[in-house]
């Protein structure tokens, strides 16, 4: 699928031009995210169609045009191909922050609409549950009374849009996003296959996404033949948000997985702020990638450590709970303070 893209990519000239924030000199392709999308997509509906039982797990029958599917796993593709298509619009003709919020919002509504929310959060301290769905608002459509949970649909919309925005700011070097993603949907299916979770509905939809990005990857490892471009990284943002919702409400664990980006997000949205810079529409190179590159790293190098240090938070973050996975996020925080002051050494170092 990635091969297809990126020919039609070349043929037709799509979304080639340089930015002022790219750190490659020629012209690729960034609409690479179009077939990690389409992938997905494919794969999960012939899955779908050769048994229903695939995503029964899911526990959410569901009819529609009087083909029956699973309302959790039709909330995932319908908010899946709205962010996708309006970010693969983004990609080819540009959408302005202000449309692009919306979008993001738009799908987490889909998937709140599907039944996938945050409904409470485990107390890393051994406490009770917190609970979030006390304050509810009732609403009619049609014949039928639904409900808004305040607290929870709040935090289920800020949690899907910096899931997406995460992964975006990320995706700055060849294979970085791809990587740092697989990592993430390689621990979600792994989490979601232990004994404690038992959930193979969530696996196989984390299965299908790793294998997607695999995919994509062979084409976007350094050197890059091909970009995924916001539609990419947006949706794999979506998907791994909302899986980290479906299993259990593994937030904790997903944001250990995600901590590089996650930090490296907060790094320069503080570092804008102070600059009296809109963080969301200000394009710069003060992500830890371009830092690592200008302390004179090379793309394959920053891919090992970020991409590295991905694998191995998901790889521990499984095994715990509680506390320790408060000590590993502090761990992380640790881990990208040591990254970025050394880089900022080595340039002072050179520059001397």
């Amino acid at each position: 699928m990635t091969w297809a893209v990126l020919k039609i990519a070349l043929k037709y000239r799509l979304a080639l031009p340089l930015r002022d924030r790219d750190v490659h000199t020629k012209q690729i392709p960034r609409i690479g995210g179009l077939a990690i999308f389409l992938t997905f997509f494919i794969i999960t509906i012939l899955y779908q169609v050769a048994s229903k039982d695939n995503f029964a797990g899911f526990g959410f029958p569901f009819k529609i045009i009087g083909i029956s599917i699973d309302k959790r796993l039709l909330a995932v593709l319908v908010g899946g191909f709205v962010i996708a298509t309006a970010m693969l619009y983004d990609d080819l003709k540009g959408l302005t922050p202000w449309k692009k919020l919306g979008f993001q919002v738009l799908a987490a509504l889909i998937l709140i609409a599907g039944g996938i929310g945050i409904r409470y959060l485990n107390n890393p301290f051994g406490g009770p549950q917190i609970q979030l769905d006390q304050w509810q608002i009732p609403f009619t459509l049609g014949s039928a009374t639904y409900h808004f949970i305040v607290l929870a649909d709040i935090l289920t919309i800020i949690w899907l849009v910096l899931m997406m925005n995460v992964v975006n700011f990320i995706d700055g070097i060849d294979g970085l996003a791809g990587t740092v993603s697989g990592a993430a949907l390689l621990g979600l299916l792994s989490l979601s296959l232990t004994i404690t979770v038992n959930q193979p509905s969530t696996a196989l939809l984390a299965a299908i996404g790793f294998g997607s990005v695999l995919g994509f990857l062979v084409w976007n490892l350094p050197p890059a033949r091909i970009f995924m471009g916001d539609c990419g990284s947006m949706f794999l943002g979506f998907l791994i948000g909302a899986l980290g919702l479906i299993a259990g409400g593994k937030l904790a664990t997903t944001a250990i997985v995600l901590a590089v980006p996650i930090l490296d997000a907060l790094l320069v949205i503080t570092t804008r702020l102070i600059k009296k810079q809109n963080p969301f529409t200000h394009a710069d190179q003060s992500h830890i990638h371009h830092r690592l590159i200008k302390a004179g790293l090379k793309n394959w190098q920053i891919l090992l450590i970020l991409g590295g240090f991905s694998v191995l938070f998901a790889a521990i973050s499984i095994q715990n709970s509680g506390m320790g996975k408060v000590w590993l996020f502090l761990a992380a925080v640790l881990v990208m303070a040591c990254l970025l002051l050394w880089a900022r050494w080595r340039q002072l170092k050179s520059n001397d």
